[in-house]
């Protein structure tokens, strides 16, 4: 298709929803129905939640092609490890950084933001920022392993905000 095609004819989906990426200054975002089930595992829901995801690294994979950053497979695999481990893993925000990994990121109406960056080789770099009383803020942040990122999550109350 033409690239002077009108955006939604660039990235309709068969579905019918509209999957074009929204332009705000430098960074892109993508813009995702949002599904109104409460259950994140229905065949249906978790197929459309995967297909997005595809569609969103794909279009990565080719921004970051445009501006000389090559997606990182040790980064994809990670990622998708991360994803199939959680049938109930809410709708993230997935961004390619600079060298070359994907971030995901959550946030919430409370202010609670959670941003994950998968390096490779299993390991993750991770922020989180839950407020607190009186205004305040913690923040977290650190790396571990990809299998020990639930007991972050645990331990700041934010397993909702992820999914499980």
């Amino acid at each position: 298709m033409s690239s002077l095609a009108p955006v939604s004819a660039r990235y309709a989906d068969p579905n019918g929803f509209d999957l074009a990426p929204i332009s705000r200054g430098k960074a892109l975002r993508w813009k995702l129905p949002k599904l109104a089930a409460k259950d994140y595992t229905t065949p249906a829901v978790v197929r459309f939640f995967h297909a997005n995801l595809i569609r969103r690294m794909r279009f990565l994979r080719c921004e970051g092609q445009e501006d000389g950053i090559s997606l990182s497979d040790s980064s994809k695999l990670d990622f998708w490890r991360f994803v199939q481990a959680r049938p109930n893993m809410r709708e993230c925000n997935l961004v390619l950084t600079d060298t070359g990994n994907l971030r995901a990121s959550w946030r919430d109406e409370n202010g609670t933001h959670a941003g994950l960056q998968f390096l490779g080789d299993d390991m993750v770099q991770f922020v989180i920022f839950k407020p607190r009383e009186f205004g305040k803020v913690a923040r977290v942040a650190g790396r571990d392993v990809l299998q020990d990122l639930d007991r972050h999550f645990a331990a700041f109350g934010i397993v909702d905000l992820i999914g499980k």
